[in-house]
């Protein structure tokens, strides 16, 4: 796992990053997920396709947490973000050393844990009618009717 790549699986999510969260729906579930602690800039790293090896050194470079704490929080996070079909591994991908430029070498405040909260309770209605990306946008679904996007 820590040098495979994983990225955001655009075919079933829609999401919002702020400063403080990460606000994600799967659309085919129609759950939908609060990423809080410092889930923003892993999932800011996971849509650029990282691997948890370059996750976690973004962690200690940013917060100045051990390697061993932010590795544990980032395989827990990862396979969770897996189990909910959130992120996909990337087929026969292995990461190499520093091909991560522009990775972000700051981020704000101190480390939190990254936690990913699953909510259920709009399940029913968000897979009757998911929100889907703005057609042409990035991530967009090729199924998307024109000018639907996630705020509609």
């Amino acid at each position: 796992m820590p040098r495979s790549r994983f990225s955001v699986n655009t075919e079933l999510t829609a999401a919002k990053a702020f400063d403080d969260e990460v606000v994600i729906i799967n659309t085919a579930t129609g759950r939908y997920y609060d990423l809080t602690g410092s889930g923003p800039l892993v999932w800011t790293l996971l849509e650029r396709s990282a691997s948890v090896d370059e996750i976690v050194t973004a962690l200690v470079d940013s917060y100045g947490v051990s390697d061993a704490t932010a590795r544990e929080d980032v395989e827990q996070l990862v396979e969770g973000l897996l189990a909910e079909d959130l992120v996909v591994a990337e087929a026969g991908s292995v990461a190499g050393d520093g091909e991560h430029d522009g990775r972000p070498t700051s981020a704000p405040g101190e480390y939190a844990t990254p936690t990913l909260t699953t909510y259920t309770d709009m399940e029913a209605l968000l897979a009757a009618d998911p929100p889907l990306p703005a057609a042409g946008a990035p991530g967009a679904r090729a199924d998307a009717p024109p000018g639907t996007s996630a705020s509609q």
